[in-house]
């Protein structure tokens, strides 16, 4: 219905109780898909229907990609920002240590020379794009992102809890992105996921093959 642009047929179905966070088959939900195509009356109204946004928000596709991912590559500044603000009533309770892309708590904090902080992953992913600032405040950095341990420090000992949870669905996440990263190397042909021992297991030319 989304990618149709049919408003009427996607308010029904929120109201129907669909769940926006299922996938297609590249992964993408229909959150992906609305920020993609720039919609950004239907990406409201998928935000507005789920009761955990954060679920919507931090869900990764086949490439890896949030929804936030899509339209910071595709230049949707304003959908950027709504995304953004969604993500940071997310996390009311720790609002100066929220990341501006992610809108998850920082995980290795680094500050860009124009004073804005974000996580080591997501800045340096931005950066590869030509240097500026990934909150478009047009200030280049000329060097490498480095780690505030200041800031890691204040975190740990503000919010223990919140920082154990952040770090293991950092690395869930990552893990997840590398994982499909090898099944389209190898052509597995079926989605790979990690089971709750943390490993995948799956048959590769009649050899059996743990990761």
């Amino acid at each position: 219905a989304i990618r149709n642009r049919h408003l009427e047929a996607v308010t029904l179905l929120l109201q129907m109780k669909a769940n926006p966070a299922c996938t297609d088959k590249h992964g993408d939900t229909a959150l992906h898909i609305a920020v993609n195509g720039a919609l950004e009356h239907f990406v409201d109204k998928l935000l507005e229907a789920m009761k955990d946004r954060e679920e919507l928000l931090k869900r990764v596709n086949k490439r890896g990609e949030t929804a936030l991912d899509v339209a910071l590559a595709n230049e949707e500044i304003a959908i950027a920002k709504k995304l953004q603000l969604y993500g940071l009533a997310e996390h009311e309770e720790t609002p100066d240590y929220t990341c501006l892309i992610c809108s998850s708590l920082l995980y290795e904090p680094c500050t860009l020379q124009c004073g804005h902080t974000f996580c080591m992953y997501c800045a340096t992913a931005s950066l590869k794009a030509g240097g500026l600032c990934p909150f478009r405040c047009n200030v280049r950095t000329v060097s490498n992102p480095q780690k505030s341990l200041k800031i890691e420090k204040e975190i740990k000992e503000k919010y223990p809890e919140h920082f154990q949870r952040r770090e293991a669905a950092f690395f869930k996440q990552r893990a997840n992105a590398c994982l499909q990263d090898f099944a389209r190397v190898v052509d597995v042909g079926t989605p790979l996921k990690f089971n709750e021992n943390n490993t995948v297991h799956f048959t590769f030319e009649d050899t059996d093959l743990r990761v």
